[in-house]
């Protein structure tokens, strides 16, 4: 059919999506090219396709010279997509593994400064969400596409948490209690989507099989804009529920670990004990 509707940028794309799909990414990069009306500029669809035929090429024979096109062909790719209001995060991710093949970037940077330090930053979730996080399946969790407002920037690291369910409305003394569930790494710069606004690709370091909890008030972030977060300025981290922590954060959360590992260990140690001394001597 392609042969014989040239003309039909459907059935090229359909011809070369059964090549990728049978891991011939050479034919499906022929088919795509060689199509008359310069497809792989004008239709998103195969737009798309050229771009990751060529990164499973560059992974499969280790290419660089194809690793650069694929940034290329991703990179108009990502252009068509914005125009039809379309997610533009999973392109956005190839394109920083093949550029990480070869070094350099073509992706804008809207963080205001591509050299800065690392930043930490707090996700708070509703009871829901925090639900949802922890009963999913790693494969499910460990790649993320979130609002993150315009300053998160590649190597921040995002902690995610939720209120104690038995502090949820209540304080004792000044201490409120939090639990991390788990800790991502942010790897994509901000792009833009069409109804989620600024998002940020997110990757997991670690989801623990325990929440850790921690003193709230230990771990200092801008969370008291939160409720101001209608009067910010379009793009601003704390409209999607996303806060600055301050540089002490990992500092913190090292020590929480610390000493939820020790009680670990010595509520273990303790049952094992209890259970050594009713065996029979």
């Amino acid at each position: 059919l392609n042969q014989s509707f040239n003309l039909n940028s459907d059935y090229c794309f359909y011809a070369a999506h059964a090549a990728y799909k049978m891991n011939d990414f050479t034919s499906a990069i022929s088919i795509i090219e060689s199509a008359p009306k310069n497809l792989a500029e004008t239709d998103v669809d195969c737009a798309s396709l050229l771009g990751e035929s060529y990164a499973a090429r560059a992974l499969s024979l280790e290419s660089d010279e194809d690793a650069r096109k694929a940034v290329t062909q991703l990179t108009n790719a990502t252009k068509l997509m914005r125009r039809y209001g379309l997610e533009v995060g999973p392109s956005l991710s190839l394109i920083k593994r093949m550029e990480d093949r070869v070094g350099g970037s073509t992706v804008p940077d809207y963080s205001g400064n591509q050299f800065r330090e690392p930043r930490s930053w707090l996700v708070m979730l509703s009871p829901r969400r925090a639900d949802e996080l922890v009963q999913s399946r790693d494969s499910l969790v460990e790649e993320l596409h979130r609002p993150m407002g315009v300053e998160a920037a590649p190597g921040d690291v995002v902690l995610f948490a939720s209120r104690s369910a038995h502090l949820s409305k209540k304080m004792t003394g000044t201490k409120q209690e939090w639990r991390v569930l788990a800790m991502y790494r942010v790897t994509s710069r901000p792009y833009w989507h069409p109804t989620q606004r600024w998002q940020s690709a997110l990757e997991l370091i670690d989801r623990p099989e325990h929440p850790i909890p921690i003193d709230a008030q230990e771990l200092k972030s801008d969370i008291s804009i939160r409720g101001k977060r209608n009067a910010l300025p379009k793009g601003h981290h704390a409209r999607y529920e996303v806060y600055k922590l301050d540089e002490s954060a990992m500092d913190i959360m090292i020590a929480a670990v610390k000493r939820r590992s020790d009680g670990i260990h010595h509520d273990v140690e303790r049952r094992n004990i209890g259970q050594n001394a009713k065996k029979p001597g």
